[in-house]
């Protein structure tokens, strides 16, 4: 039995946040891994159901390769998309965020799958200049009291370089 739910609607989600925010033009990176490249694959056919693009879509390898790295970062850095979907692990995300660091790409908005949304690996404050705009699905582990309310007061701006912090 499925304790949760397939990554399709995980995809329908994201397209759905997309759609909200009105952006037209993402990006999207993928672990080298059956999660990544269908994730991607999923996303890619509800992003053209939607009619929206997708810019560009690179595999960040299991086994570190700077070939392989160098080709997802630059395609980062290259393409005019601001808004990023990666579909991995926090495990193979690590990598890939060391080399976003190493070449100072603050200006993008990262949507995160469940996979690395709560990440410790991923959420630290060195981080913060480059992932602080991050926003993701996660998994409901428990209910917060008043965290739904909140978060439906919440306006962010469009810089992603403003921290959103909350306290409990």
């Amino acid at each position: 039995l499925r304790t949760i739910p397939s990554d399709k609607f995980q995809s329908e989600a994201i397209v759905n946040l997309i759609r909200h925010f009105g952006w037209v033009w993402v990006g999207a990176i993928a672990s080298d891994d059956d999660y990544g490249k269908y994730g991607v694959r999923f996303f890619r056919e509800e992003m053209e159901r939607a009619n929206l693009c997708v810019a560009f879509s690179e595999t960040i390898p299991k086994v570190y390769s700077n070939e392989k790295m160098k080709i997802a970062v630059d395609a980062v850095k290259s393409s005019t998309a601001k808004v990023i979907v990666l579909y991995a692990t926090d495990i193979d995300l690590s990598p890939f965020v060391l080399e976003v660091i190493h070449h100072n790409i603050t200006d993008r908005t990262w949507i995160a799958t469940e996979a690395w949304i709560t990440s410790a690996l991923i959420a630290k404050p060195e981080y913060f200049p480059y992932f602080g705009g991050t926003i993701g699905f996660a998994i409901p582990r428990s209910v917060i009291p008043g965290l739904k309310e909140f978060l439906h007061d919440v306006h962010p701006s469009k810089d992603p370089n403003d921290v959103l912090t909350i306290e409990f």
